[in-house]
């Protein structure tokens, strides 16, 4: 039987999928926010989400 070398992730501790999905996503907006200089307009746009503009009050 061929060793996967999945030693390092038997000894991380379990995350639920959504622990996982929310990690993933947060990982995926800061990524874009600094490949967008922070124009969170322009990330937005790379990652598929619209966005609404606050007018304030």
């Amino acid at each position: 039987m061929r060793d996967l070398e999945l030693g390092e992730y038997v000894e991380v501790a379990p995350v639920s999928l959504a622990q996982a999905r929310e990690a993933a996503e947060r990982q995926a907006i800061e990524l874009a926010l600094l490949r967008h200089r922070g124009r969170l307009g322009d990330a937005a746009h790379e990652l598929g989400i619209r966005t609404s503009r606050c007018t304030g009050s």
